[in-house]
């Protein structure tokens, strides 16, 4: 989890672009702390539900001529 310092500043720097724009520097800090923020999030949620039993899917190659991933349809291709 992030620490209080971190959402903290987190916060303050929304509050901060509400106000005006925020500088190159801040807006870096600011890019660097929600991806952290969102690491953790994410992180917390997966623990959550592997808590509760539930497990991510395993992505499986489709033939169904696509060019991205998804599970197969449920049906047995073989």
């Amino acid at each position: 989890m992030l620490s209080q310092t971190k959402l903290d500043r987190l916060s303050a720097l929304a509050q901060i672009r509400k106000d005006r724009q925020l500088t190159p520097a801040e807006l870096t800090e600011q890019k660097v702390l929600r991806e952290e923020y969102m690491q953790s999030f994410r992180t917390r949620v997966a623990t959550q539900l592997e808590s509760m039993g539930m497990r991510p899917r395993q992505s499986q190659e489709c033939d169904c001529g696509c060019a991205h991933k998804h599970p197969a349809h449920g049906r047995d291709r073989g």
